[in-house]
């Protein structure tokens, strides 16, 4: 009678070890990671990072854009310039 319990065990272990090895999320356990529209392009909604586009550059801000911009004014890397 012990053998199935101990069966049932070590099969839920083998289960949650390949979920972990294996990256297979468990569905509906994070409902704001599958958002439609987000593609990873940037920070999320509410981030401290994101840039307000209604709000100029302060100073600091505009120095470090023009640092990184090359002579055409553009940004130097890009993120698709990388796939």
């Amino acid at each position: 009678m012990r053998v199935p319990r101990v069966l049932r065990a070590v099969w839920q272990a083998c289960q949650f070890y390949g979920a972990a090895v294996g990256g297979i999320g468990v569905p509906g356990l994070w409902p704001e990671a599958a958002e439609p529209g987000r593609d990873g392009a940037g920070p999320a909604p509410g981030h401290p990072e994101r840039l307000c586009p209604e709000r100029p550059l302060s100073a600091a801000e505009a120095a470090l854009a023009r640092e990184l911009a090359d002579e055409d004014g553009r940004p130097r890397f890009r993120r698709d310039q990388y796939r």
